[in-house]
């Protein structure tokens, strides 16, 4: 079974299946607030930009910003403050939202007709109150103990997704709503290829869906990444930000060739985009205020 740690050569350049080496632009993540809450609770947070290619999402008008990240080559989030571009999470009462989406928008490309995007949305996680731990599972001391949610097998960090919705324009991933097949994997740490949470139809040789957080401290490869695993595959991937060297994996759906990995592992391609940012949004259902990540 591989190690995350281990020393491994510099994979080759990644070949898209698209063809396009798209450009990271955006990502988002959202949640929905239940409708007895009160709204003078909450600060209004900023709607999806105007021009933005997610407006095209049919359920964005319903969401807002919490975080907002412009991705860089490489990073140290573990040891370093993260700069969001925005970062509303402390204007979000505890408890008060019902969904969370997530968006990433890619272009290598200054050409906007080249851009690929995937949106992600679901049922906010029993094990997720605050959305101050919807942004990057980092170890900084703004969340000194990292987070971690994976695949639900009874243990710590157990994260159930539920009626997700999957919006995008690549090739390759399977859309549509209420998808009961999502799983997402967000440590700050390294991680193994073996399926310790019995995720199905995950490989154990390989990096995808299923993998195994092997502990965060000393340990900063860090994983960002949800799937589909009904599918088989991953619906976007943001890894190698915590602090192990060298530069970021980003993508959407499977990887295709490349280091091998369908989550991206090991691609170290973030210098191949143009534009890199990671909004996270938040819905209300309350009257349809809005929140932003």
């Amino acid at each position: 079974m591989e190690n995350r740690e281990w020393a491994l050569p510099h994979p080759p350049m990644i070949q898209i299946a698209s063809a396009i080496r798209p450009a990271l632009r955006a990502v988002v993540a959202a949640i929905a607030v239940v409708a007895s809450l009160p709204l003078r609770a909450q600060t209004p947070l900023p709607a999806v930009p105007a021009g933005s290619v997610f407006q095209s999402v049919p359920e964005a008008a319903g969401y807002g910003v919490v975080y907002e990240l412009n991705i860089p080559n490489s990073a140290t989030y573990n040891s370093s403050a993260i700069a969001y571009a925005q970062d509303n999470s402390t204007n979000v009462a505890a408890g008060s939202f019902t969904r969370v989406a997530y968006a990433l928008e890619l272009n290598t490309t200054s050409n906007p007709a080249n851009t690929q995007w995937v949106w992600v949305s679901f049922d906010r996680p029993a094990n997720i109150t605050s959305a101050q731990k919807l942004g990057v599972p980092n170890k900084t001391t703004a969340n000194p103990a990292g987070t971690t949610y994976h695949y639900p097998n009874g243990t710590a960090g157990d994260t159930a997704i539920a009626n997700m919705n999957v919006f995008s324009n690549v090739t390759g991933v399977t859309t549509g709503n209420a998808i009961t097949t999502g799983n997402i994997e967000f440590w700050p740490g390294d991680y193994n290829t073996g399926n310790a949470f019995g995720v199905p139809n995950a490989n154990g040789s390989v990096y995808d869906f299923g993998d195994n957080p092997v502990g965060s401290e000393g340990r900063n490869y860090g994983s960002m990444q949800i799937h589909d695993y009904g599918a088989k595959k991953t619906l976007f991937a943001m890894n190698n930000w915590g602090g192990d060297g060298g530069n970021i994996d980003l993508g959407i759906g499977n990887q295709v060739g490349g280091s091998g990995h369908p989550d991206w592992t090991f691609t170290y391609n973030a210098p191949s985009y143009v534009v890199l940012k990671w909004p996270t949004l938040l819905c209300l259902s309350a009257g349809l205020s809005f929140l932003h990540v």
